[in-house]
């Protein structure tokens, strides 16, 4: 199964550590987890130190439509290797 599990917040504290915590455990369940967040944010690189896959995108406000699009164009291609 995969799951992706999303935490677009730049701060640090109980919601991101939580994230980062489920994530770690889905993964030593042997799920494929993957970890969507901002790129140099606090929750990226204690990711990237635990091993935990990431998918970086630049979240600058609350509705970002790129943002959407890129999801779904890597969601699709997540449905397509399945």
């Amino acid at each position: 199964m995969k799951i992706l599990k999303t935490c677009l917040s730049k701060s640090w504290g109980g919601m991101e550590m939580y994230a980062l915590q489920t994530s770690q455990f889905l993964l030593e369940l042997g799920y494929e987890v993957e970890l969507l967040c901002c790129p140099e944010s606090r929750i990226h690189s204690e990711a990237v130190r635990n091993k935990i896959p990431v998918i970086q995108f630049p979240f600058d406000h609350y509705f970002c439509p790129r943002l959407i699009l890129n999801l779904n164009q890597h969601i699709n291609l997540l449905e397509k290797s399945i």
